[in-house]
């Protein structure tokens, strides 16, 4: 079967925005009469939706959230960031990340983004990248129901991209994730992708042991052998055993 789309994450894989996400953990405590502590970031929000992320933030101090002081929240939390990005000098877009969208979009394979964060951040970073069209799908932490690791946001690109593409085969098994983290690997295999793990929030070494294949650097990905891989003409690319970065990038 061959590669029919590709689906990233994007907090920490299309875009390096750990430090302006963890930026904006304290001020949303201390606006709430909440005392912040360090390593909140760490342990509640990373790998995790806006929703995910602000929930477990108050459920370890004690306090659970109705759904409407819930959304106040992840909306105030998506403006903030967006705020944040604007004050930048150029967005933290990992380098490698355009010349990947490039070679998929030379070999017509469509893209989708299946994020827990927010569609007012995703949009902004997209509109300032002037990558507006270059994602046939974005599912962001706005339609999901339940964040990495579970698969819902995996589940409503794949059904999306059916859609936008007008093939009803495109199945799980013919679409490659890439992620960052431990909860976003989960969630793709959970939903039955296949998925290759990109060593910029965990160690490479690590990577390889939870996604199917691990890289350094995006553009280490080898788009010829994927292809292959995915046609089942590659038969000695085998998951697990084979690492692409010690193949040839092209």
């Amino acid at each position: 079967m061959p590669l029919k789309a590709v689906i990233f994450d994007f907090s920490g894989t299309i875009i390096n925005d750990e430090s302006v996400q963890a930026s904006l953990t304290d001020p949303l405590l201390l606006a709430e009469n909440l005392r912040p502590t360090p390593g909140d970031f760490l342990q509640c929000c990373a790998g995790r939706s806006d929703a995910d992320g602000i929930r477990s933030l108050f459920e370890i101090r004690g306090r659970m959230l109705m759904p409407e002081a819930l959304q106040t929240l992840v909306q105030r939390r998506s403006q903030a960031y967006c705020a944040a990005l604007l004050q930048l000098p150029r967005l933290p877009i990992y380098p490698s990340v355009e010349d990947w969208i490039y070679r998929l979009r030379v070999a017509k394979i469509p893209m989708a983004i299946a994020t827990g964060t927010s569609r007012m951040g995703v949009e902004l970073v997209l509109r300032q990248a002037k990558w507006q069209d270059v994602f046939s799908v974005v599912v962001t932490g706005d339609e999901i129901n339940r964040g990495k690791p579970d698969p819902d946001c995996y589940q409503q690109a794949i059904a999306q991209l059916q859609q936008v593409t007008g093939d009803s085969t495109l199945g799980p098994g013919d679409c490659l994730a890439i992620e960052d983290r431990y909860t976003g690997i989960a969630a793709a295999k959970a939903a039955g992708l296949s998925v290759a793990g990109v060593a910029n929030s965990h160690p490479y070494q690590m990577m390889q042991r939870h996604a199917n294949w691990a890289v350094d650097y995006l553009n280490q990905l080898n788009l010829d052998r994927l292809l292959q891989f995915f046609a089942g003409t590659e038969k000695e690319f085998i998951r697990r055993e084979v690492s692409l970065n010690s193949l040839p990038s092209g």
